[in-house]
């Protein structure tokens, strides 16, 4: 803790900042965001994007639960570990978030920051199925936990897209750093 009162980044934020910058800009990581081999057939991983619609549930300022009816149709695997396959038995339960579909008059601005993954709570997603597509985030703030056998269930879940290893390794290092983030209290 520093001399008023908060609590450093648990990485180093230098190194983590110029990866990001450089996943983004020296890769041409649009270009290569997910892996071209069709529809995927394997095990499921962190940052596959998936089909299935469900509400978003929460504990609600009642502490009742409750959910937001948006209906939505993708999610992306969050997760506790990057193969759920392999770690079935370690853990019940994974986490996924919900796909927000980006406007087709999004600001500039705002798309910009977005596809620079300068906002730490955001991860932009280009659209895997259509170019002309403005895309998607994932808003770190809505995460929830899903029972695994439900993703292993074929008929409620569908895997859509599956990142490149570029981009997985862009994704984690976002998720690290919204979760290992500067914590800013007594400011």
């Amino acid at each position: 803790m520093n001399s008023v009162g908060q609590w450093p980044p648990v990485y180093d934020f230098e190194t983590l900042a110029a990866q990001i910058k450089s996943l983004v800009s020296s890769y041409g990581i649009f270009d290569i965001f997910f892996q071209n081999n069709g529809p995927v057939n394997v095990a499921l991983c962190q940052g596959d994007v998936i089909q299935f619609r469900s509400p978003f549930p929460l504990i609600d300022e009642a502490g009742d639960i409750s959910y937001l009816d948006e209906g939505y149709s993708s999610w992306v695997i969050i997760g506790n570990t990057c193969d759920l396959d392999r770690a079935i038995n370690d853990s019940e339960y994974s986490q996924v978030s919900p796909l927000m579909e980006l406007a087709a008059d999004e600001p500039g601005p705002i798309l910009e920051k977005l596809k620079s993954y300068r906002s730490n709570r955001r991860f932009f997603v280009p659209s895997w199925s259509s170019a002309a597509h403005p895309g998607y985030y994932v808003d770190f703030t809505k995460m929830c936990s899903i029972h695994k056998s439900c993703l292993f269930n074929d008929d409620l879940v569908k895997v859509s897209a599956r990142m490149s290893f570029l981009s997985w390794v862009l994704f984690h290092s976002c998720i690290v750093r919204y979760l290992a983030r500067y914590d800013g209290r007594h400011t």
